[in-house]
């Protein structure tokens, strides 16, 4: 969800309330606000507002501007405190040559836009994962469609039978502006936690921002990496990127398994959880569950449904039907996830007419731009922190974004109105 604070972000502001108290002000009732609003809403049978609910931006942090020939341009608010951990990095102003990109911060449990003099909170992410089957130029067509326009990563799938996720981050991360991106997920047993490490690191410098996800290994066969081994390659990574570029990593574990899940929320190396091909609210809350009961409110759970938008209902069935055929065997496999569906493993292969439904909803998304705003509202009411919509999204990859981005995305704001 979004939500819009308007503050005057000039030197008046700061001349007339010089200790930010006015602001801070704006961030409790907005807060307050957005309680209210969680609670009355129609679909509000799940207590989300808790899990931002206590973080009620104590304190603030004025930018003070940045001056270009005497004239100072704006200034920015930030908010922090022990739950919303954002950036603090300060801009002397004599050393300031052109103004900082603030255009997107993360925040614990979303997003911070600046447009303008609003401050806008994004409260569920949205991503885009795509595969390495296509071209170089659609990639960047991609990603210039979703630099800036609200998305928060561009994830590469890392499946061993096409190009390799890492190349892509390369090629594509220095012609980003604001929009993270990175290879989600790779196995843990295909490079070294070294590797990885060293890889992230460059790819975080060569663009605005950087992922990772590790996994136990889909397409790896016996290599399939063990529950600790995953954990533990995880600490590993982040534990070689502090000591290279004294930063903290933003790490991922996917699974769709209870007891990765529970292990990877112990370890505080792990910033979320993904699950590839998540759409059953069910299990999403099964999953959200087991990572309240570790008492990790800063941990994401993401999930990464196969995605096809089409232009009318109705259109989409029979080719995301045979796509996830392809795939589900090697990225789910025999996941409690596919038990949780009311399928067993070897049904995901059938071709009974009378399954279809069952298993298009179970691990898709699928239908008009309308139709898949709706079932991806029932995953955020079930307690999924972040969407990244995936594989294949549409015929033409572009136009789905495209579509993500007009049609989808502006629902999210309209939420956040009195």
């Amino acid at each position: 969800m979004i939500y819009v604070i308007d503050v005057v972000l000039n030197l008046i502001s700061i001349a007339f309330d010089p200790t930010g108290n006015l602001i801070e002000r704006c961030c409790r009732e907005i807060m307050e606000r957005k309680k209210g609003f969680l609670r009355q809403h129609k679909r509000g049978e799940v207590d989300k507002h808790r899990r931002f609910g206590d973080c009620n931006f104590e304190k603030l942090q004025i930018h003070q501007g940045w001056r270009r020939g005497g004239n100072t341009n704006m200034t920015v608010p930030l908010f922090y405190n022990s739950q919303c951990k954002i950036p603090t990095t300060k801009y002397p102003d004599e050393a300031a040559s052109r103004k900082p990109d603030v255009s997107s911060m993360e925040l614990s449990h979303g997003q911070i836009y600046i447009e303008g003099s609003a401050v806008i909170i994004v409260m569920v992410l949205v991503s885009i994962a795509i595969e390495g089957d296509k071209d170089f130029q659609t990639y960047l067509n991609v990603a210039h469609c979703m630099d800036g326009a609200g998305f928060y990563s561009l994830q590469f799938y890392e499946h061993v039978p096409y190009a390799s996720a890492w190349g892509l981050a390369f090629a594509i991360a220095p012609h980003l502006k604001h929009l993270k991106t990175g290879p989600v997920t790779v196995p843990a047993r295909l490079y070294s936690p070294l590797a990885n490490a060293r890889f992230l690191v460059l790819l975080s410098r060569l663009g605005p921002g950087a992922v990772l996800g590790i996994s136990r290994g889909a397409y790896m066969g016996g290599e399939r990496a063990g529950i600790t081994e995953v954990v533990e390659n995880v600490e590993a990574i982040a534990s070689y990127v502090r000591k290279i570029a004294s930063t903290e990593p933003e790490l991922y574990v996917g699974t769709s398994g209870p007891k990765l899940v529970k292990a990877a929320a112990s370890s505080k190396a792990v910033k979320a959880v993904v699950v590839d091909n998540l759409a059953n609210p069910r299990y999403a809350r099964y999953l959200k569950n087991i990572i309240e009961e570790v008492k990790r409110k800063d941990l994401k759970l993401i999930a990464r449904p196969f995605t096809y938008i089409v232009p009318e209902s109705g259109k989409a069935v029979e080719p995301l039907l045979s796509l996830l055929r392809k795939y589900l065997p090697d990225l789910v496999g025999r996941s409690p996830m596919v038990e949780a569906a009311g399928l067993r493993y070897e049904e995901l292969l059938t071709d009974d007419p009378a399954l279809k439904e069952k298993i298009l909803d179970s691990f898709s998304l699928y239908g008009s731009a309308e139709d898949v705003l709706d079932r991806a509202a029932r995953l955020v009411e079930a307690g999924v922190d972040h969407l990244c919509f995936g594989h294949p999204l549409s015929d033409d990859l572009v136009w789905g974004v495209r579509a993500v981005s007009e049609r989808i995305l502006p629902y999210l704001r309209e939420m956040s109105g009195d």
